[in-house]
């Protein structure tokens, strides 16, 4: 009788073990899919970064810097300001940006002994709006929630100054900028950015009656605001 029975339990258990195999083969392709399923989503996310447009708003500090020249020195005192951005990036070494920026300052202009007629010794202060508009190139890179990027262009200064009994004059600059920062997503639309600009640009020519000091100067700007990205 129990040589009878031997092949049939032998039957049972290899049955037994082939179903145990193949159930552990099915439980490994399942884990599998969810595996590849998620890697493919974080490469298509991945891909997803570009093409990309925004818009952002932040608040800076004007710091300019004083020069000399032509028997004048000019003074400028730190503001404060407000800037708007537009941005299209298309791929990491590719971005376009539109940026306004404007901020309040003062500015003295002192007239030295050399050449200044009869304002010698005398020196003009007013307050100045400062306007900056740019067309910038904007290199950047994804690396999860955070954006480094850098960028350089081409803008003008535009200085407004107040009312005085020395004459005043709207000036227009030229100016190069660059600078660069970080964004970071807080959620798939809103983030947050900070960044570091500098405006290169000759010294304004404010007033009728004192000529400007004709030097090179800048402005730099260190800026932190939000985005909404579409």
């Amino acid at each position: 009788m129990r040589g009878k029975w031997t092949p049939g339990i032998v039957v049972v258990f290899a049955v037994i073990g082939l179903s145990c195999a193949v159930a552990r083969g099915q439980g490994q392709q399942q884990t599998a899919r969810p595996q590849a399923a998620q890697k493919s989503a974080q490469a298509s996310n991945a891909a997803s970064d570009y093409p990309e447009t925004d818009i952002g708003g932040s608040f800076y500090r004007a710091m300019l810097s004083s020069s000399t020249g032509s028997g004048v020195t000019q003074t400028p005192q730190d503001g404060t300001g407000g800037m708007f951005e537009v941005r299209h990036l298309i791929k990491p070494l590719v971005g376009f940006e539109l940026s306004y920026g404007v901020n309040t300052e003062n500015q003295t202009i002192t007239a030295t002994k050399t050449g200044c007629g009869y304002f010698c010794g005398q020196s003009f202060h007013d307050s100045v709006i400062d306007n900056f508009i740019s067309v910038d190139w904007v290199f950047s890179k994804q690396f999860g929630r955070l954006r480094p990027f850098a960028l350089a262009g081409l803008g003008w200064y535009i200085a407004i100054p107040g009312n005085s009994i020395y004459g005043v004059n709207d000036v227009v600059r030229t100016s190069l900028v660059a600078g660069g920062g970080v964004d970071y997503s807080l959620t798939n639309h809103w983030g947050v950015r900070g960044q570091f600009r500098g405006n290169f640009f000759t010294a304004p020519d404010l007033s009728t009656n004192l000529p400007s000091s004709g030097a090179h100067t800048q402005m730099f700007q260190p800026a932190a605001g939000f985005f909404y990205e579409f």
